[in-house]
């Protein structure tokens, strides 16, 4: 008998392994640009988007930028500071200074044309240890020290978490959308 012929015949009796569904499995996500970094100490706030990790200064530590946002600038003589540019800076620095934070990245783009690293910025409660960390990205941008970077906002993980905390900050007039002409 020619094997062709049994095909069918043995494709009749296959019983497949009963495998658990794809989602009941512990994958992690490998499509990152890099793995996700843990207890990372926040030396210094540069301003309202742009921190160094581990060491202040981009010699000793690391420069980090967050992704997705676009703090207003602080003043860079000979230029003035932009409409709630120091608001933000403080802000970040009473959020983060001195902290230790969780970093996780994005699909494609690790590091900006400037070199810093570019980031999700994750913040624990320490006092709600059950808590989910809280995206400081995300939290910028609700409270209005932050807008949403359009120039490299499509297809990045959060982009819908941006433009929601975006549309809500600009619904309650918070931060640069009362303070500012925008």
């Amino acid at each position: 008998m020619n094997r062709l012929a049994l095909l069918p015949l043995l494709a009749g009796c296959y019983d497949p392994p009963d495998f658990p569904p794809i989602e009941d499995l512990p994958i992690e996500p490998t499509n990152r640009c890099a793995p996700a970094r843990e207890d990372e100490l926040v030396a210094c706030v540069l301003d309202g988007d742009t921190l160094d990790i581990g060491a202040c200064g981009e010699e000793l530590g690391e420069r980090v930028r967050l992704l997705g946002i676009n703090a207003p600038e602080i003043a860079h003589d000979p230029d003035p500071a932009e409409c709630f540019g120091p608001e933000a800076e403080v802000a970040l620095r009473a959020e983060l200074a001195g902290e230790r934070v969780r970093l996780t990245f994005d699909v494609d783009a690790c590091e900006d044309t400037y070199g810093r690293a570019l980031a999700w910025v994750w913040l624990e409660d320490p006092t709600q240890p059950d808590a989910e960390p809280v995206l400081i990205n995300e939290w910028l941008v609700r409270e209005g020290y932050a807008r949403v970077y359009e120039d490299f906002i499509d297809g990045i993980l959060y982009e819908q978490d941006l433009r929601d905390a975006e549309a809500r900050a600009i619904a309650e007039g918070r931060g640069l959308w009362g303070a500012c002409a925008n």
